[in-house]
């Protein structure tokens, strides 16, 4: 077989410090793998003005984030400005884009579009001719407009949410492949489209870093328990349970701590005010996007999720690339990658995680043992080989 050329379209900002950014700029850092597997990553369409990376004051970037939070919050007007021109405008010319690539390379048999969000996928396909060779990944859990949902949830039992339903169908049905994060929800579309050519693929680590040796235990021995956490401050990600949960804790066991937030988003406003309500100025730090997560994970205790909503994090893949003990809510694919003790499974709530807390507080050595999991986890599930391989293969089957 030929060269496989892969497309691969996103609505996400490349500059914007999150998963799916993650996810697509790390097809570019396993490039050379992919080559040697015979899969060329050819071009990625995303909005116009995109850039790999970017780079701004805090200052600046956190006056227009507050900004934005607060209208967000009390604006519906702006939220359906927001939907209309970033979901459906925005979706609408990348789908021009790669309708226009399709036919400049149409004398091309082997190449494939890979979608990353529902948007695109539907305008796109509506525009591609049938025979074109199309995939779309979900990113998020069982329910791929669940997310959405939470950040437009005055649009739920409405005429969109039906429209969007229609989008969803029409995109499963039409596609040639589906990439999920879960083995469960791969197997239930399967049942669903059982001629669909459906697979569960994990993601792996894209961080640029050398990693320590650890010999199987990244386990740090410290006077205090350092706690990091990665992703898009929104409430689905969960950090507000996380950090009332340290506010709980008395003075003694609280001084202990430090938590370190690595990410930005539209609830920044919310998480000051709770750092100014516990007076957690000493304990909880948010660091803003950071372009190169590894130091930071390096240095931990142990890395926490406490998401309300997930499908497979990069940001856990990554801390258990670099063998950290994990404490994490059971959602997305996380029950089917641990057991309860590979890691410490915790509650969406606060006197959930204050429990854990004081745990480690009286024993922190258990984290040792939390360690060593992880890195047999990372080593059998997430290397770059096995996700470049089980991509390689999945992308060969749909041009067959």
């Amino acid at each position: 077989m030929s060269e496989v050329l892969i497309n691969i379209v996103s609505i996400s900002n490349l500059s914007d410090k999150n998963g799916v950014s993650t996810f697509i700029n790390g097809f570019d850092k396993l490039k050379e793998l992919f080559n040697s597997n015979g899969i060329i990553i050819n071009k990625v369409f995303v909005p116009v003005g995109s850039k790999s990376s970017v780079t701004e004051n805090s200052f600046s970037r956190n006056s227009i984030t507050n900004f934005k939070s607060r209208v967000l919050k009390k604006n519906r007007v702006y939220k359906i400005l927001q939907f209309l021109y970033f979901y459906i405008f925005q979706a609408i010319v990348i789908a021009i884009r790669v309708f226009n690539f399709y036919f400049l390379n149409k004398s091309h048999r082997n190449q494939v579009f890979f979608f990353n969000d529902l948007f695109v996928a539907f305008f796109a396909i509506k525009l591609l001719p049938k025979n074109s060779k199309t995939i779309i990944i979900f990113h998020s859990s069982e329910d791929p407009l669940r997310h959405f949902f939470m950040i437009f949830e005055f649009l739920k039992n409405t005429f969109i949410e039906n429209f969007l339903r229609y989008m969803l169908h029409f995109v499963m049905i039409n596609v040639c492949g589906i990439v999920t994060l879960s083995e469960g929800y791969a197997q239930k579309l399967q049942k669903s489209f059982p001629n669909k050519t459906i697979k569960c693929i994990y993601n792996t680590s894209f961080v640029n870093y050398v990693k320590n040796d650890f010999e199987g235990s990244a386990f740090r021995k410290s006077d205090f328990i350092n706690i990091i956490a990665i992703g898009s401050l929104q409430y689905c990600k969960g950090f507000d349970i996380l950090i009332s949960a340290i506010g709980e804790l008395s003075l003694n066991v609280r001084r202990k701590f430090i938590l370190r937030i690595a990410g930005e988003g539209e609830e920044r406003t919310n998480l000051e005010s709770l750092i100014a309500k516990y007076d957690l100025y000493d304990n909880v730090l948010l660091l803003g996007n950071i372009d190169n997560v590894g130091p930071l994970i390096e240095q931990c205790s142990f890395f926490c999720l406490p998401s309300r909503e997930e499908g497979l994090p990069i940001s856990l893949i990554e801390a258990l690339s670099f063998y950290k003990p994990i404490i994490c809510t059971p959602v997305g694919s996380l029950p089917e990658i641990f057991s309860e003790n590979d890691c410490v499974f915790i509650n969406q709530d606060v006197s959930d995680i204050v429990r854990v807390l004081n745990s480690l507080f009286e024993n922190s050595m258990q984290l040792e043992t939390l360690s060593f999991n992880s890195s047999k986890i990372f080593n059998s599930l997430f290397s770059n080989q096995s996700f470049v391989e089980k991509y390689s293969l999945f992308f060969k089957q749909i041009i067959k």
